[in-house]
């Protein structure tokens, strides 16, 4: 997939000219265009704010899009590469292979993508295939929980060992212990 960036009557009319040749593509709703211009003036406010993050080295493997490789080391992550990969283009597919052929990526695994919509989920089948499982943290104009719901619940049947006690931490109420009677439950309904 390719995204163009630029005034939104120019990217309404180089829609208009990729319909006519039925080409499909969808006008993104985001508010400015990442990876291109429009974020310069954040830049330097982010690399500010970023440097007071404490980055350690990944404990799993990262797809970093930014220059197409998978992060394994230490020192991957820095403010100047958030800003870098605010402002430059990426490069989702050749990330995706080369997790692909280090194995960290195999026909079995769950794909969790998190932010407010899924956008590389599409990739990540068109450019793995079909057969992967691609979740999501959020989706716009669907309610959070019922889409947590079901991405918990999909991870849960896979296998995963989900943490319920930190899920619930922060909800007491949904924490209570219920007592059971102590008779059997056989003959009555409930």
């Amino acid at each position: 997939e390719t995204v163009l960036a630029g005034p939104i009557e120019r990217i309404t009319n180089i829609k208009t000219s990729l319909t006519e040749q039925k080409i499909k593509s969808t006008v993104l709703k985001v508010p400015f265009a990442f990876h291109s211009s429009q974020v310069e003036p954040i830049l330097a406010e982010l690399e500010t704010i970023a440097s007071s993050v404490t980055f350690s080295t990944p404990a799993i493997p990262i797809i970093c899009p930014l220059d197409g490789k998978v992060a394994e080391g230490p020192d991957r992550f820095s403010p100047g590469y958030l800003s870098s990969h605010a402002r430059q283009a990426v490069n989702m597919q050749a990330a995706l292979l080369e997790a692909k052929q280090k194995g960290h990526l195999i026909d079995h695994n769950a794909v969790l993508e998190i932010g407010p919509h899924p956008a590389i989920s599409s990739m990540v089948k068109a450019v793995l295939g079909s057969q992967m499982t691609c979740l999501m943290s959020a989706q716009r104009g669907r309610d959070t929980w019922q889409v947590l719901d079901s991405t918990l619940k999909s991870l849960y049947t896979a296998g995963v060992d989900v943490r319920w006690s930190e899920f619930h931490r922060d909800f007491k109420a949904s924490a209570k212990v219920v007592a059971l009677p102590a008779y059997s439950w056989d003959l009555k309904h409930y």
